[in-house]
């Protein structure tokens, strides 16, 4: 502003003073003076106090929302040097504002952050396309060991730095894998037992016709034998040897009777229907089988039964025409929620690991495994070459 100033002689003329002036950021080069009378400062008004006020709130609250982010900030600038980070990253991976401040960014913790991942995230996509998301980086670290992290990261080219945000997801990686893992066992659990169905109905079909062709060898050598004899003798009149045959085919209707469906099935006792099951072992192989069983051993479930009569009628015949041998003992006792019953001779013996299912002799020891898995029972089985051979079955009580 222009100052009137008079003359010697009375003039009066404009005058101007050349006072450089002040701004609210102080640009004369020295900082603001305090005056304390006016508890202000010299040549600062009101109103630029009050913009100093913003800039500095600004910048403390722009600082705490850093600090509150939970992964880690770094403040790049476009040479890669870290202006500033939160206390995020410094509590997460160890390490202190001095060793982190003004340092390229590969140099920080003794250049652990050097990896190679990351410099083309930095140097390779950033410069060109200005951001990237969730890039995962797996990587060593000294101190905390490996880590998995989520790098997300944006060039802010008017202010020329570079946000870098790091998230350690090494928990929930690890999380995500062992579900994945879990997933990928179920399946191929799924996958096994859909086999095991498969090779099981396999068997049972063939099982179930080699069964119709000894029921059918049994009705026409033996019972229809009987019978043409029967109507040979009643031709002839010899009705003492018709009344014999009669009785000889109506006791082979009977044992054919029982075996299909034992009457000792609708029992619980398991030593009433493994003794029958012994029974007949012997009077048709001739195999002489001793029962033990410990204490009273029921199974309420009628399906339970069955499985165990089966079972144990088919490990009984692979003694009588495999063994090599005319004895074996059947145990049975409770073992907690279970009931175990063991088969066992000192036959010929064989190696277990060699286990394979033999056509022609029923289910075979596979799938009598495969038949108690499906009911969550298990299998065991002891052999030696020579020194004869243990199976043990193991079936759960469903009403315990």
């Amino acid at each position: 502003m222009a100052d009137l100033e008079t003359t010697p002689n009375g003039e009066r003329h404009s005058a101007r003073h050349d006072t450089p002036p002040t701004d609210a950021v102080g640009r004369r080069g020295a900082p603001p003076q305090y005056d304390t009378e006016k508890e202000g400062y010299a040549g600062i008004s009101s109103g630029a106090l009050d913009h100093i006020d913003d800039v500095r709130a600004a910048r403390d609250f722009a600082e705490m929302i850093v600090d509150t982010v939970r992964e880690g900030l770094l403040v790049l600038d476009l040479d890669l040097r870290v202006k500033a980070a939160n206390e995020s990253f410094y509590r997460h991976f160890g390490v202190d504002p001095e060793d982190t401040v003004g340092r390229f960014v590969y140099d920080l913790g003794n250049g652990q952050w050097d990896i190679p991942e990351l410099r083309e995230l930095l140097e390779g996509i950033l410069p060109h396309e200005k951001v990237f998301n969730d890039y995962e980086v797996e990587h060593d670290f000294e101190g905390i060991g490996r880590r998995v992290m989520l790098l997300n990261a944006r060039r802010l080219d008017d202010h020329q730095l570079v946000l870098l945000a790091i998230e350690d997801v090494t928990e929930r990686w690890a999380g995500e894998r062992e579900l994945r893992l879990l997933n990928e066992t179920l399946e191929a659990r799924v996958e096994e037992r859909t086999r095991q169905v498969r090779e099981l109905s396999r068997a049972l079909t063939l099982a179930e016709q080699a069964e119709r062709r000894r029921l059918a060898h049994l009705l026409h050598d033996d019972l229809q034998q009987v019978l043409h004899g029967a109507q040979i003798q009643a031709e002839v009149g010899n009705a003492e040897r018709v009344a014999a045959l009669l009785d000889d085919a109506v006791g082979m209707a009977r044992s054919l009777s029982h075996e299909l469906s034992p009457p000792l099935l609708s029992g619980e006792r398991l030593v009433d229907l493994l003794d029958w099951v012994a029974q007949r072992k012997r009077s048709l192989y001739g195999l002489d089988v001793k029962v033990e069983v410990v204490g009273e051993c029921l199974m309420p479930e009628e399906d339970l039964r069955v499985l165990v009569y089966q079972l144990v009628r088919e490990l009984l015949y692979n003694v009588a025409k495999h063994a090599g041998t005319d004895r074996a003992r059947v145990t049975a006792e409770r073992a907690g929620h279970r009931v175990r019953v063991v088969v066992e001779d000192e036959g010929v013996g064989f190696d277990p690991a060699t286990l394979e299912e033999v056509a022609g002799v029923g289910l075979g020891l596979p799938s009598v495994r495969d038949r108690l898995e499906i009911v969550g029972g298990r299998l065991d089985v002891e052999s030696t070459p020579g020194e004869g051979t243990r199976v043990a079955l193991e079936v759960p009580l469903r009403s315990e």
